[in-house]
């Protein structure tokens, strides 16, 4: 059994606040993960290079993006370029199969961040195209405020044709693995094979209580922040 976390967020996300390799460095000495997903928000950069730089680290690296649709976000997974923000749950689903990618379904109907709703998901569940496309959908976000979610995800996960995932959704380093995918064998492909064939297995784990995340992102955003606006000065300095 190996294990990936499909859903992290790097420096290349406007609400990221670790670097590539930082990333990289921690899930190789601090975790038991094998395979990663870089998903920033509507960008492929930070999974690009982070593919590039995983073999030093003895990791893989699953590229990817948390792409905006007009009616929640959505992990496109195994994809080369970036994907159009914007266009229906369905466009983009039919997109990402052009580019012979897969989906996952992030945070489904949690509140306060942009989700889809269960009666989406149902609906493409019952389209023969879509169905294709979307592997599987988050049981398990570690990194919602209000997680009644989680368990309404589950219930609905077990009703239906569809895979079940486990996520960190990590924003600073040290929450990567808090939730994790489970899967019989080692390779990216075999991840894709058991995500495709529903036969995941999740990982829940909460480390840090709700106030020290958010205190570690905000402190990480701050420092962010002020790198770049020194970053910035220098620049106009010289």
């Amino acid at each position: 059994m190996a294990y990936a976390d499909l859903h992290i967020h790097s420096s290349f996300s406007s609400d990221g606040t670790s670097d590539i390799e930082t990333i990289l460095r921690y899930t190789a000495e601090q975790t038991d993960l094998s395979i990663i997903a870089i998903t920033d928000h509507n960008e492929i950069a930070g999974a690009l290079l982070a593919e590039k730089l995983a073999p030093t680290y003895g990791l893989q690296v699953v590229t990817g993006s948390e792409v905006s649709t007009s009616e929640g976000h959505l992990l496109a997974l195994f994809i080369r370029e970036r994907v159009p923000a914007g266009m229906p749950l369905y466009e983009t689903l039919m997109y990402v199969k052009k580019m012979g990618g897969t989906c996952i379904v992030p945070h489904p109907g949690a509140r306060f961040t942009s989700s889809v709703s269960l009666t989406k998901i149902h609906t493409m569940l019952a389209d023969a195209q879509a169905s294709q496309v979307l592997s599987g959908m988050e049981i398990f976000n570690a990194g919602l405020l209000r997680t009644n979610s989680n368990a309404q995800a589950a219930n609905f996960a077990l009703e239906h044709e569809i895979g079940m995932v486990a996520s960190s959704d990590a924003h600073i380093y040290r929450c990567i693995g808090n939730g994790a995918t489970g899967f019989v064998g080692s390779t990216l492909d075999e991840l894709r094979h058991a995500l495709e064939m529903h036969q995941t297995h999740i990982l829940r784990h909460y480390p840090d209580s709700t106030r020290n995340i958010i205190g570690g992102w905000l402190y990480h955003r701050l420092v962010r922040s002020s790198r770049q606006v020194l970053k910035r000065t220098s620049v106009q300095a010289t």
